[in-house]
């Protein structure tokens, strides 16, 4: 995969997937005080979910503070 800007690269890194496989790829800054751009993958749970419930999956992956994470009105962490 390789993310650029104005035909210049960003960032490059190889994304491997498969049949029956389910992920998210973000491109994101690290940390605060490292510039350089990475691309990280996540791979999805696609475990069955019993029909009164949900799957929720966050990543928090800005370079930002801390964030709760709300559902329902309760913060989940």
């Amino acid at each position: 995969m390789t993310i650029s800007d104005d035909g210049k690269t960003v960032v490059e890194n190889s994304v491997k997937g498969g049949a029956d496989s389910s992920s998210d790829v973000v491109a994101h800054l690290p940390a605060p005080g490292k510039s350089a751009p990475v691309i990280t993958t996540y791979k999805n749970d696609l475990s069955a979910v019993p029909s009164d419930k949900a799957n929720l999956t966050v990543a928090h992956t800005a370079e930002v503070p801390p964030a709760d994470v709300t559902v329902n009105g309760k913060v989940l962490f």
